[in-house]
């Protein structure tokens, strides 16, 4: 985890854009997300294009300050679909650092790791999250999530399952669909599903695939 996404780390990576998080349509600043995942938790890498790259917002400097109101990026996960339980995971540009469990629990602290790295044109953001911290087993089959992004200087906010409001709208977040474990690290089906109330259900698919050598 050093906030640098490379080929050799993220080729096999279950990939997607995020779209505006109030419509669903594309962003003005493009977001890929690519997943992996082993039998000890998940992995995220962000890749934020930007167009004004030197005006990124970072006030926050502070680990469990509200960097949601800097340019940042955001993991929710929702073990207990039925449930109204969650967390939260969120860094700015600077690597500064939330976590919370529920809006009730904001004073929440989990064990999780990650890096940014910032390029000319984009910004970068490795996330590491083990399933320990969410108090959930990792042959768990599926599980709420979403993957966000605030841009304060365009004013917008960006989602791989459009929320249609506040990131918080966890009706309308998205599954995490982890599929099987076949061995190595994990060589699994990791599919993302979400609910669009104007176009019924979809699905993303993709196969991860283990680079790992005896």
């Amino acid at each position: 985890i050093d906030g640098v996404i490379n080929e050799q780390e993220w080729g096999n990576a279950a990939r997607c854009a995020l779209v505006n998080a109030k419509d669903g349509d594309a962003p003005k600043d493009p977001t890929t997300i690519r997943l992996l995942r082993d039998d000890a938790g998940l992995y995220v890498a962000f890749e934020c294009f930007d167009s004004q790259m030197d005006k990124l917002v970072a006030n926050v400097k502070t680990d469990k300050g509200p960097v949601w109101n800097d340019d940042d990026v955001e993991l929710f996960f929702k073990p207990d679909v039925k449930g109204n339980s969650y967390y939260q995971f969120a860094v700015n540009s600077l690597g500064v650092k939330y976590e919370g469990r529920t809006l009730a629990d904001s004073a929440w602290r989990g064990s999780w790791s990650c890096a940014v790295k910032r390029g000319a044109k984009n910004w970068t953001a490795e996330i590491a999250v083990p399933f320990s911290t969410l108090a959930m087993e990792s042959g768990k089959e599926a599980f709420g999530f979403n993957a966000c992004r605030s841009n304060p200087k365009t004013m917008e906010t960006s989602a791989w399952s459009p929320t249609f409001g506040s990131f918080l709208e966890f009706k309308n977040w998205g599954r995490l669909v982890m599929g099987s474990q076949i061995g190595g690290v994990f060589a699994c089906d990791l599919r993302l599903e979400k609910p669009l109330p104007a176009a019924g259900l979809h699905t993303f698919h993709a196969t991860l695939v283990n680079n790992t050598e005896d």
